[in-house]
């Protein structure tokens, strides 16, 4: 059988509105919904870094989201890591939900002395918690001082997720205007092949 969920049947292409990324077609996206969550579980996307020379001072820019319902605070965390030191993390219950920010991060003492590191985006627990249903957003990577090969999350081959469970799922998301006449198709094909 053939087991379908509302497919688009217009034959058009998606809207833009459809597009969740800060720019281009591509994000970093965590998403996090299970129950009974325990301090500790995480999802991240990661990537190899290479330090250059210059300037003396690195530092990286991203613009981050968030989409929730109801969070509590001092839960879920939005983390920033250089191999597994903390470079910046920030409380997603304190994003306004839907809303892109940028933000801006010295990270000259995390790649002192250094020529690769890992750079990990991660989304962790800090209290257990009964249930939560977010989605973590990152886009447009500025890296100064250092080089990541897709700062703007159009290449998803280019990151490694990894999560504690299945409660995280670490992705990177990229816009297909295609998708809805592609899966209609697809769909058709199958009824098709059927008869």
């Amino acid at each position: 059988g053939v087991v379908t969920y509302v497919p688009n049947k217009s034959g058009s292409p998606d809207s833009a509105a459809a597009n969740y990324a800060h720019s281009g077609n591509g994000r970093a996206a965590i998403l996090v919904s299970d129950r009974k969550l325990k301090a500790g579980d995480y999802g991240e996307l990661s990537c190899p870094v290479s330090v250059v020379s210059e300037p003396a001072k690195p530092w990286l820019g991203f613009s981050r989201t968030a989409a929730y319902s109801r969070l509590p605070a001092g839960y879920l965390f939005l983390q920033i890591l250089l191999d597994d030191r903390v470079a910046w993390e920030q409380d997603v219950a304190t994003f306004e939900t839907g809303h892109w920010k940028q933000e801006r991060i010295d990270v000259g003492d995390l790649l002192a002395a250094r020529q690769r590191a890992t750079l990990r985006i991660r989304a962790t627990l800090k209290r257990d918690a009964g249930s939560l249903v977010v989605t973590v957003g990152l886009d447009d990577l500025v890296p100064e001082g250092f080089t990541l090969a897709d700062p703007g999350f159009e290449r998803p081959a280019s990151w490694t997720p990894a999560q504690t469970g299945p409660a995280f799922m670490p992705m990177v998301q990229v816009f297909d205007p295609q998708r809805p006449i592609r899966m209609f198709e697809a769909v058709r094909d199958l009824y098709s092949a059927a008869r």
